[in-house]
């Protein structure tokens, strides 16, 4: 299968535009993610043998999980399971449907075996993700746990945000076995400012308290929740980032986004502006 991808898929794959090339392989995944049959096949092909781990109340068949980005809509994370991913992260997805920021807004560099992306959060809504899952990889007839990344609507205003994260928060809670809060996204206007403690403990504030909320509503543990940071911080400002997560009862640090810095040991002059 290897062989297979090395000389004629991914040789097919990276003579189209980046962009185009992600979106046809995540359809071509949702079309097999719609079949039961299929799944069960992929997931006999894939076996894998690793110890489990148990962190946050959740059991991960695995250590290797497939970070958010690639599926931003939650069109194949039972498919994703089954090739053998411990655990998947679909999203990040908004409130509201929105198209990210103008095209083209991905580019290879083969040579350092890099990507640039400046996305800008673009999905079709927290509320088509959270069907979608219901749909095909329901919560509670899982392979392996499913984390759904929120974050803030590009329009959304500064002063705004917690709203964002709130409402998306309501919406796919149901259906996340954990939830990572994104504040570190370099391609969402503002979204960094996020990292200082005068907006990030009011933030976390009001998603533990939603989250112990919730809970109680339903007579059941709070949501698994861990923050997403930037890696571009210094040390000072992790150590405090660190402190509000651990003051606010977050259970773990997703580390990292991706970066705006370019290292001079590249060997591409990396002109395009976006996350590396």
């Amino acid at each position: 299968m290897n062989l297979f991808y090395q000389l004629f898929f991914r040789k097919f794959l990276f003579s189209l535009d980046p962009e185009i090339a992600h979106d046809l392989t995540c359809s071509i995944l949702a079309q097999v993610e719609k079949s039961n049959l299929l799944r069960y096949v992929v997931s006999k092909l894939t076996q894998t043998k690793s110890k489990p781990i148990s962190l946050f109340g959740l059991d991960f068949p695995n250590c290797l999980g497939l970070a958010a980005g690639l599926d931003k809509n939650g069109q194949f994370s039972g498919l994703s399971s089954a090739l053998g991913f411990g655990h998947v992260e679909v999203g990040t997805v908004t409130p509201l449907a929105q198209t990210g920021n103008p095209k083209p807004r991905l580019f290879r560099y083969p040579k350092d075996e890099a990507l640039i992306n400046r996305m800008g959060f673009n999905n079709l809504g927290a509320k088509a993700l959270v069907e979608r899952l219901k749909l095909y990889n329901p919560k509670g007839n899982r392979i392996s746990p499913i984390g759904i990344n929120i974050g803030k609507g590009i329009k959304t205003s500064f002063e705004n945000a917690i709203d964002d994260y709130l409402e998306a928060f309501s919406i796919v809670v149901s259906q996340a076995d954990y939830l990572t809060i994104n504040i570190s996204s370099p391609n969402t206007p503002g979204l960094r400012n996020l990292h200082h403690k005068d907006f990030l403990d009011p933030l976390l504030c009001s998603i533990r308290n939603k989250n112990v909320e919730w809970a109680k509503k339903n007579q059941c543990l709070p949501l698994p929740c861990l923050l997403k940071i930037s890696p571009d911080e210094n040390f000072n400002s992790l150590e405090k980032i660190i402190s509000l997560a651990l003051s606010n009862c977050m259970d773990g640090i997703i580390a990292t986004n991706t970066t705006i810095k370019r290292n001079p040991s590249l060997q591409t002059n990396l002109f395009e502006t976006g996350g590396l």
